[in-house]
């Protein structure tokens, strides 16, 4: 059997406090693999570069690149580029994988390698301890192809995260990359795009970790919403050329509620309010668009103390969680 070549892209800002354990979960990976670590400076200002350059300095296996600050997409398509294998893995510089990562990734493109990605299960890690797990709609055993993108997607959490992936690198480049100038929402597109265009294997083994930055009760309140809405264009675009029938537009539905809950965390309630007809318009049946309409004629706390006690119902639900 062949020994698996990856290339695995690293895009960093001001990730001095995180970068060293992101790249110490890559180099400590089991197996006979052939690696190569790509970090992508991204006009970081803090020590982040100093950090990764100690490493450098003790291993062959990584090099970096520095760019002026043009975003994540732009840093993860530059890396994409640089990559001197045909599979490409992913790693934001906050995140990490276990020690089993890529040898599960390996088996799963053993077992389906006719896929253009593959994606292992993942957690939500926050720094009180409290770990919540990923559930993907549409698998029915430990792994398999996924057969409905959109639906999963939309009734479960995201099935594909960027820092659990493999992709084929020709694929990427072949879709033009992750879409530049996005702050939240390029990755979905990409996985979107892929999802039309083959097939995707999963796995519902649990090897790579995301680190919720703060314990907030949401992180909404933080993200910002583009303006244009480009990931609203270009999926309404792609659902005219799908034959995933209703999912298609029901995972338009989805996004549009993701954003009107933001609208609202931020105060935002005619764009809330916006968001949530659109939510409607796209699937009359989905009951959060009643709500976030219904939501946004009440006065922010008011909204917040909604979110908080919806929020503390989930936590309870997952607090005993174990990792897998």
């Amino acid at each position: 059997m062949n020994i698996m070549e990856v290339s695995v892209v690293i895009p960093m800002y001001n990730s001095a406090s995180t970068i060293e354990c992101a790249l110490r979960s890559v180099l400590r990976q089991k197996g006979n693999h052939t690696i190569e670590i790509i970090v992508i400076d991204d006009g970081s200002t803090d020590s982040g570069p100093e950090v990764v350059g100690k490493i450098v300095a003790i291993t062959h296996k990584l090099k970096m690149i520095h760019q002026v600050n043009r975003g994540v997409s732009h840093a993860r398509n530059h890396g994409i580029l640089m990559a001197s294998y045909a599979m490409i893995a992913f790693l934001d510089a906050d995140d990490e994988w276990k020690d089993n990562h890529l040898t599960v990734l390996e088996s799963l493109i053993n077992k389906y390698p006719s896929c253009l990605a593959w994606a292992s299960g993942y957690e939500l890690r926050k720094s009180n301890g409290v770990i919540l797990h990923n559930e993907i709609y549409g698998l029915v055993s430990t792994d398999g192809i996924l057969t409905n993108y959109f639906k999963s997607a939309t009734l479960s959490a995201p099935p594909v995260w960027t820092s659990a992936t493999i992709v084929r690198k020709n694929i990427i480049q072949r879709l033009g990359g992750f879409t530049v100038g996005i702050k939240s929402g390029e990755d979905i597109l990409l996985w979107a795009r892929i999802a039309l265009c083959g097939e995707i294997a999963l796995t519902r083994q649990v090897t790579s970790i995301y680190n919720v930055r703060s314990d907030d009760w949401n992180q909404s309140k933080r993200r910002k919403l583009d303006y244009p809405d480009e990931v609203s264009k270009t999926l309404k675009k792609l659902a005219f050329g799908t034959n995933y029938g209703s999912w298609r537009w029901r995972y338009l539905a989805h996004w549009h509620r993701m954003r009107g809950v933001i609208a609202l965390h931020c105060g935002l309630h005619s764009i809330a309010r916006s968001e949530g007809l659109k939510v409607l318009r796209y699937n009359i049946m989905n009951p959060y668009g009643f709500i976030i309409v219904a939501l946004s004629f009440l006065p922010t706390p008011l909204c917040m103390r909604v979110f908080r006690f919806r929020d503390n119902k989930k936590q309870i639900l997952h607090e005993n969680s174990t990792c897998t």
